[in-house]
């Protein structure tokens, strides 16, 4: 037999089990089925889901209903608000949490160009990582200062009121040119390797640090822009796709405020 205290740690772990205790086991599973229709759902429209840990932010939402729900059944309202209000309830705090995984966790993001193919194309559904304090002590995420380079980033762009997805190339301090198809950072040439070619462009690997991934260049060439320092707290950015993609080539290094995470 399961004593009272372990019951109450079970359903801690899993707050479907404070039903089961109470013999009711249709109406746990019910809203154990509502609970995970969020992640579900994501799953069926993006065949993407948001990172494991963003799912413990559902849990004082079924928590509180399945309270809820033992405190009036032991009280006198009749069996329809026993079931109603915490459902009600239920649905309230779905709202909460999904609002709050989308701020302090992650979120998906449908990309609306093709300005960072070939690895990502345009309506491809990218995992975004947010770059919230919480977020940061939870997963050791170094600090917006700390931005790794070549890190893929979401951010807002105020020049054209829309997020964008570009590539972080420079950090603050970092000298940066882009010359005729060739990225310079702190006076070492960018190396571009062949890898294919297509119709109109070819596509080359790059690596940049720690980081290797592929970009694409038109043989027309491309516009010279000169040496510049990034200044502090500002990323300089640019899309794979490089003779495609409206980046800090045109608007400049973008301020660390305007960055909302890092692409995964």
């Amino acid at each position: 037999m399961i004593n009272n205290k372990l019951w109450f740690v079970l359903g801690l772990l899993f707050p479907p089990l404070f039903f089961l205790r109470a013999a009711q086991a249709s109406l746990a599973w019910f809203y154990c089925a509502l609970w995970m229709s969020v992640p579900l759902l994501q799953w069926l429209l993006y065949r993407q889901s948001l990172p494991l840990i963003s799912y413990f932010y559902y849990y004082p939402a079924l928590m509180a209903v399945a309270l809820t729900h033992r405190l009036l059944s032991k009280s006198q309202v009749g069996r329809a608000a026993a079931f109603g209000l915490p459902l009600v309830l239920m649905v309230v705090a779905l709202v909460v949490s999904n609002a709050l995984v989308h701020r302090y966790v992650g979120q998906l993001y449908q990309v609306q160009s093709l300005s960072m193919a070939p690895g990502i194309g345009r309506n491809d559904v990218v995992r975004v990582e947010n770059l919230s304090p919480l977020w940061r002590f939870i997963r050791a995420q170094p600090s917006r200062g700390q931005l790794p380079v070549a890190s893929k980033v979401l951010f807002y762009s105020p020049p054209h009121h829309r997020f964008i997805i570009k590539r972080v190339v420079a950090v603050a301090g970092d000298k940066v040119a882009f010359s005729e198809n060739e990225l310079w950072v702190n006076n070492v040439k960018v190396e571009a390797v062949f890898s294919q070619k297509n119709k109109a462009s070819t596509v080359y690997r790059q690596r940049l640090f720690d980081v290797t991934f592929s970009i694409i260049e038109k043989d027309s060439g491309s516009g010279l822009r000169g040496g510049e320092v990034v200044p502090a707290g500002h990323y300089f950015v640019i899309g794979d796709n490089r003779d495609n993609s409206v980046d800090s080539r045109e608007f400049g290094s973008i301020d660390q405020q305007y960055i909302v995470g890092i692409i995964r």
